[in-house]
């Protein structure tokens, strides 16, 4: 099968622990952009946040695209935005509301990250994800959010958190752990799946012709979707059991190397 659309997450599949790009990786995605295949990075993250690895490998000058918010932003490299699904002032009120009633942080998301108190929790989060936070002094005033992000440490306050919205508004959005301090919720029509294939399918690329890489729940949808779903070592479980290939190498030993190797070459 010769594959034109290669879908890679960031954290844990093409980033090792160092949130770096091993050389072999680098050199995979090069050999691929230069066949033609389109590498595509599919992240929870921002664009911003995203762009930097984009260049760092030197495909940033390509005609391609990048899947931002777990699927709810599509755009290309230039900045042209193809896709984008936030959710609207009605419901975040609800979800902020849902936030104060758990006493739990809660991110809201355009081309910024807003707040309304910025804790260590939150210094963190702005530490790692390498993006600016704005605090505000009401979050109920933003009129749309790509998602909301509630930042707890892991627990059962947190897993509360989720079951409620869940038991709320799991038939409206996306609801879902990007980390175990991290529950997410995004556009019903969001997710990495749809994403890879409303792009692919405006490429003119079958499904049959795409190959998805990831590691974390996020990334079973396009997993399931793509004719080739590669599950790396230290993916969750349940994601292994998704997919149709498991990498010997994990994030640490360059599996997109051996994905390229294995599938591509």
């Amino acid at each position: 099968m010769k594959y034109k659309l290669i879908a890679i997450d960031l954290d844990d599949t093409l980033l090792n622990d160092q949130l770096e790009i091993s050389t072999e990786n680098k050199k995979a995605i090069i050999e691929m952009e230069n066949i033609g295949i389109h590498v595509v990075f599919c992240s929870g993250r921002a664009k911003a946040s995203m762009m930097k690895y984009v260049k760092e490998v030197g495909i940033h000058d390509k005609e391609d695209y990048i899947i931002s918010y777990n699927g709810a932003v599509i755009d290309r490299f230039d900045g042209e935005r193809v896709f984008y699904k936030p959710i609207n002032k009605e419901n975040l009120i609800e979800l902020i509301d849902i936030g104060r009633v758990h006493n739990i942080d809660t991110q809201l998301y355009t081309d910024e990250i807003m707040v309304e108190k910025y804790t260590e929790k939150t210094k963190l989060y702005e530490e790692l994800s390498g993006l600016p936070i704005k605090v505000v002094g009401d979050l109920k005033e933003v009129d749309e959010s790509i998602k909301v992000l509630y930042n707890h440490v892991a627990g059962e306050a947190l897993e509360k958190l989720r079951l409620e919205l869940t038991d709320k508004f799991g038939h409206s959005f996306n609801i879902f752990y990007s980390k175990s301090h991290y529950v997410e919720v995004l556009h019903k029509e969001a997710n990495k799946g749809l994403a890879v294939k409303n792009l692919a399918e405006s490429l003119g690329i079958g499904r049959e012709e795409i190959v998805a890489i990831g590691d974390g729940f996020n990334d079973v949808a396009m997993i399931e979707y793509a004719g080739l779903g590669i599950a790396v070592k230290n993916a969750h479980d349940g994601v292994k059991t998704k997919a149709d290939y498991i990498t010997v190498s994990d994030n640490n030993n360059s599996p997109i190397w051996e994905v390229y190797e294995k599938f591509i070459k």
